[in-house]
């Protein structure tokens, strides 16, 4: 979700005038991969040709407030670049340019309305500040109008790439054994959508944090309580840690930990080579 990585973002830019000029100023650019064929390459210029640009009013929970953004109809970008196929494709890889690599359920792009939006319609910068650093939303970032969070937890910024994937061809290492109950089955659907965008699971994953699998499995040098406690309350365990609580405001909370614990115990048993 979208607290996952806010935590792990190191400021690199020396002035917030120096990120408002990393913004659609610069013509940022954001590649979409079309498997089997070219990629599509966007700048801000060649939307601002190619679609209507339009102005959205959101109350943005990554921001804090209600913020006015220009871009383009996800939908719309998505039937230009890959055609009424695109209604068929499983799930979209996202990459940031801090290493970050959510996947969105292409279902949520048909239940809900989202924009890709490159600069503020309302005069205001395109950062927001979090832990009293300022943080760039660009080139280019995810927004839904209804401002909640996707199932998935993906309000995702600084993108620079789209990629269809199957998630279970993307990222073989990581799915469950053959024949895992259902709790590890349901772990790894949570631990696909929130973990992985940060973990790796036997290479595979994103790069803000630590691989878990290989080739010792966190669930071989952590007691279970603590483990199970770290997932609830991570600073409760580990000082100063940047590990954010799972599933917070998750009714059923308990249950995803332990969902997400089972999974991370099964897969203790299918520790795979990163580099086979």
């Amino acid at each position: 979700m979208i607290n996952y990585r806010l935590v792990c973002l190191v400021f690199l830019l020396a002035s917030p005038e120096a990120l408002v000029c990393a913004s659609a100023a610069a013509d940022a650019s954001i590649t979409l991969q079309r498997p089997g064929t070219s990629s599509v390459i966007h700048t801000t210029t060649s939307l601002a040709g190619a679609f209507t640009i339009q102005t959205v009013t959101i109350p943005d929970p990554v921001v804090g407030e209600t913020r006015s953004y220009r871009g383009v109809a996800m939908r719309e970008l998505m039937e230009s670049v890959y055609g009424s196929r695109w209604h068929t494709l499983e799930e979209l890889l996202i990459t940031c340019t801090d290493g970050y690599q959510p996947s969105l359920p292409v279902d949520e792009l048909h239940r809900r309305e989202a924009y890709l939006v490159f600069e503020t319609a309302d005069g205001k910068p395109f950062t927001f500040v979090k832990k009293s650093l300022t943080v760039p939303l660009g080139p280019f970032y995810l927004a839904w109008s209804d401002g909640k969070n996707s199932d998935a937890g993906v309000w995702s910024y600084q993108m620079t790439g789209i990629e269809p994937i199957s998630f279970a061809q993307r990222f073989p290492k990581t799915a469950p054994p053959d024949g895992s109950d259902e709790i590890v089955n349901q772990g790894f659907t949570y631990f696909r959508h929130h973990c992985i965008t940060c973990h790796k699971i036997n290479g595979q994953g994103g790069d803000l944090s630590v691989e878990l699998n290989y080739p010792v499995s966190v669930t071989e040098y952590w007691k279970p309580e603590y483990l199970t406690r770290y997932l609830m309350d991570p600073a409760s365990i580990r000082h100063g840690t940047r590990m954010p609580p799972v599933a917070p405001g998750d009714p059923n909370r308990e249950e995803r930990i332990k969902q997400v614990v089972a999974y991370l115990q099964a897969m203790a048993s299918k520790k795979i080579n990163p580099a086979d």
